[in-house]
């Protein structure tokens, strides 16, 4: 069983770094543009995950009907983006190296190795933007995970698309729902962390349903 972890908001304590970053003036300006742009969309007769999801295939559908409303959705995803790229842009150096560690992190991460000796930490970078912020993400990640538990061997993912890293018996542990379904449509095992104890629990019960798998040929 191959076991792979979240950081933000299950290593690190990123929901309370984050306060002061949000209430950054360009962040509250960018947050009130998407806000503008959220609201249009409720005004769409279509579902809004399925526009910002999968809006490409809705157009395809729908045609010319669907086109009308493309202004509306191109709004809402430069909102986006921009609102994410202006929370990238107040976060200061040192952010991600300097997040309190969860206070039951090194209670999980010391449970977690006794079903996986080298555990893989998969996490992704801030934003999209490709530029500076996202390699600073990158390091000070890779520099917080180093500090805190580098003293025994792991493996470090940076990555936007988590799902891409499932199968049978790979195991993630994250506390996004969204994370958690893609990765199981992909044929891996999620747990969407809560707490140390629960997640842990959870494990030896993973741990015993896989083993009690047939491992070879002829088995049932």
């Amino acid at each position: 069983m191959q076991i792979f972890v979240d950081m933000d908001s299950v290593l690190t304590n990123f929901n309370k770094a984050i306060i002061p970053v949000l209430a950054d003036p360009s962040v509250a300006i960018a947050e009130q543009r998407l806000a503008r742009a959220t609201r249009s969309l409720h005004l769409m007769p279509i579902p809004i995950t399925t526009v910002v999801h999968d809006y490409q295939i809705v157009y395809g559908r729908m045609g010319k009907f669907f086109q009308q409303y493309m202004p509306v959705v191109d709004e809402f995803r430069e909102s986006y983006d921009h609102w994410k790229d202006a929370i990238g842009k107040a976060m200061p150096d040192g952010f991600f190296q300097n997040l309190e560690p969860m206070s039951d992190a090194t209670e999980l991460m010391i449970g977690i190795r006794e079903f996986d000796r080298v555990p893989t930490i998969l996490t992704k970078p801030v934003n999209k933007t490709g530029d500076d912020h996202e390699m600073q993400c990158r390091v000070e990640k890779l520099h917080w995970i180093v500090d805190h538990f580098g003293a025994r061997p792991l493996n470090f993912l940076c990555v936007y698309d988590k799902s891409e890293y499932s199968g049978p018996g790979r195991v993630l542990i994250d506390d996004q729902l969204k994370n958690i379904r893609e990765w199981v449509s992909r044929g891996g095992i999620g747990i969407c962390h809560e707490t140390a104890n629960l997640t842990l629990g959870r494990l030896k019960t993973i741990s015993l349903e896989e083993s009690s798998k047939p491992t070879g040929p002829g088995l049932r």
